[in-house]
């Protein structure tokens, strides 16, 4: 729980956070980092290098998890792109 709480702590009072959300679902754990970074204002970079796409009838593709590809300030698609994040 400890880990936890500092996790969060650190998350909210960052200037940016990189999240790998890569897989068919983002694991809860990260979801809720993204989502507590997104209500304190903290940039979000979300990491994932193959997209499963998700296409509602009659619109046009997008992720399976909506909450995160709209909370994200950046798609991160590769390495390159990671280092870059963090160097910023």
């Amino acid at each position: 729980m400890a880990g936890a709480l500092a996790d969060l702590t650190a998350v909210c009072s960052s200037a940016r956070l990189p999240a790998d959300v890569s897989g068919s679902e983002t694991p809860p754990g990260t979801a809720l980092l993204i989502g507590a970074a997104a209500a304190s204002g903290v940039r979000i970079a979300a990491f994932q290098p193959r997209p499963t796409f998700t296409h509602a009838h009659g619109r046009e593709p997008n992720w399976r998890n909506l909450m995160i590809q709209y909370a994200a300030d950046a798609h991160l698609d590769n390495g390159d792109a990671v280092l870059s994040c963090l160097a910023a």
